[in-house]
Formats: structure tokens, C-alpha cells, sequence
């Protein structure tokens, strides 16, 4: 087990770090301990910690009634760059406290979100058109969520 990482269930972490990797550990320690610090009110000055891909599916849950919901955001961000790893951008943004659950689905029991005030705020804030479209731009198959979101960019 020269090469390994750890095993999956035994909850220890073993990794080799090549040249620059401690370094890289520690901006990782750095960033855990600041997300671990964050409320909602402290989030909104450290905007820098949100990845254009959270601010994006912020803004789909946002502005869009049917992509609310993890199946949805999930087909569509598969469809564009398998695999698309939602469901870990969504517990970011619920503990972030971004987003809440709307309400539940009776027929289907999917938890359904919608955007919180602080989620709006981050939005007004810190979205930045050009800079996302040029991040969908970079996925495998980024056409369908491309014309998506700059429908729903010019909708307003």
C-alpha cells in the first residue's frame, strides 16, 4: 500500500506529497478552518471562498422554478461535465447558509431549495456574467447549460 490514500471506511487520511504539496495541505488546512468559521453574515466578506460553479448553480436554484432541486441540477450539470458532483456544491451551500429547503415534493419526496436572503446578496454581489459563461465555456459539453443560463442571464 505504497501509493494509497487511505482506505475509504477507516476514516484516516494517508497521502504522499510531492514537491510544494505541504504547502498546498496547509492552504487546505487554511481554507476547511475558514469554511468551518462561516456564518451567514461572516460569508458575505469572504466572497472570494465561493467557486464559480457554486455561485452558478446559486444562481439556476435562484432564477429558475424546475432547477431547484438536486435530480435536476444534477441531469444538467452531468449532461455538461460527467461526473458533475452537485449533491457536495449543494451541502456547501446549505451549510453556507445560501440556500434552505423550500418544501417537499409529495409525489417524489425530493427536497426542493430556494435561495435565502444572504444567498441573494451574495448573488447581487459577486456574480459575475462573463466570468461564468467563460467557466461553462471550459466543460466537456457545455452547450446546453451555456444557452440555459444566458437565457435566463438576459431574462433579468
Amino acid at each position: 500500500m505504497k501509493n494509497s490514500i487511505g482506505k475509504p471506511c477507516e476514516g484516516k487520511l494517508q497521502a504522499r506529497f510531492d514537491e510544494g504539496g505541504a504547502d498546498s495541505l496547509v492552504n487546505f488546512t487554511n481554507l476547511v478552518r475558514n469554511l468551518t468559521e462561516l456564518s451567514g453574515s461572516t460569508l458575505l466578506g469572504n466572497l472570494n471562498i465561493m467557486s464559480v460553479k457554486e455561485l452558478l448553480i446559486l444562481f439556476l436554484i435562484d432564477k429558475h422554478s424546475s432547477l431547484n432541486n438536486i435530480y435536476s441540477l444534477t441531469r444538467i450539470f452531468d449532461r455538461a461535465d460527467f461526473p458533475s458532483d452537485v449533491s457536495n456544491v449543494l451541502k456547501v451551500l446549505m451549510s453556507s447558509k445560501l440556500i434552505e429547503y423550500a418544501e417537499n415534493r409529495p409525489l417524489n419526496k425530493m427536497q426542493v431549495y430556494k435561495s435565502t436572503v444572504n444567498g441573494k446578496k451574495l448573488l447581487e454581489s459577486n456574480f459575475n456574467q462573463k466570468e461564468t459563461l467563460d467557466y461553462i465555456n471550459t466543460l466537456e459539453d457545455p452547450k446546453f447549460l451555456y444557452e440555459l443560463t444566458e437565457l435566463l442571464l438576459n431574462k433579468g
